[in-house]
């Protein structure tokens, strides 16, 4: 069908050997540094594959490392005692850079879909954007929608009919 897939292993396999975790102990998330390997080894596909419209040098800057103490996202669903019971970990993430917000006025030549795994926090849009140097937009659902349904609501938006991107990246 024409489709081509990015295998990860080897990118999460690097974070865990440089030390780093790949994902989060209490949080079924990865963790920015696995964001940031997924979206890099997903830019290289890209660029192996596929020649990009839009210009040079507007990709996102990457603001500093940061870190952050809170509840992960599983503990939305508990009651407050089971949530003293799971307690905070610390999120290092990357500070959005004072360029702007993920989603501007930019045309994005990416479309990336999916789960709450490339939710801006965690840093998968902003990497790709910054190793392609292209503009990249974001679908992503938090809860019970599945990735066809994410897929759907994209195609069937205006977003979509009035500008189709160069690739679409969907995240299962």
């Amino acid at each position: 069908a024409g489709i081509v897939s990015v295998d990860l292993m080897p990118a999460l396999t690097a974070v865990e050997q440089s030390g780093q975790r790949a994902f989060f102990r209490k949080d079924s998330h990865w963790t920015a540094w696995s964001a940031e390997a997924a979206a890099q080894a997903t830019a290289g596909v890209i660029q192996q594959h596929w020649t990009l419209s839009g210009e040079a040098g507007s990709g996102k800057a990457l603001g500093d490392w940061i870190k952050e103490r809170r509840f992960s996202d599983f503990t939305e669903l508990m009651t407050a005692a089971q949530r003293k019971t799971v307690g905070q970990e610390i999120y290092t993430v990357r500070k959005l850079a004072d360029q702007g917000g993920l989603l501007d006025d930019d045309v994005p030549v990416v479309q990336v879909i999916g789960n709450s795994a490339v939710q801006p926090y965690l840093g998968f849009p902003q990497m790709l954007s910054n190793k392609l140097d292209r503009p990249v937009g974001l679908t992503w659902k938090y809860g019970n929608f599945g990735p066809w349904w994410v897929l759907l609501e994209y195609l069937e938006s205006d977003a979509f009919a009035q500008h189709k991107p160069d690739v679409v990246v969907w995240q299962l």
